[in-house]
């Protein structure tokens, strides 16, 4: 059974959008699952600063470590 509504965390959006990532196809097909069902789809804008961090030390090394 689907949940009506999910919340999705950093690790949800890098491992969906990261064909390389080992869970990618579970991922995307719980995700089309969802998507199909009409289930609400909540994220953070934290989640998504976390995103969007990941994606730019992807792109660029050399982007200094926060820890």
């Amino acid at each position: 059974m689907i949940s009506r509504s999910v919340f999705i965390d950093t690790w949800g959006w890098i491992a969906l959008g990261h064909r390389s990532d080992p869970r990618h196809t579970e991922v995307s097909q719980f995700y089309q699952t969802l998507r199909t069902n009409n289930a609400l789809i909540y994220t953070s804008d934290y989640v998504l600063d976390e995103v969007v961090t990941l994606l730019f030390r992807r792109i660029n090394p050399r982007y200094p470590s926060l820890t």
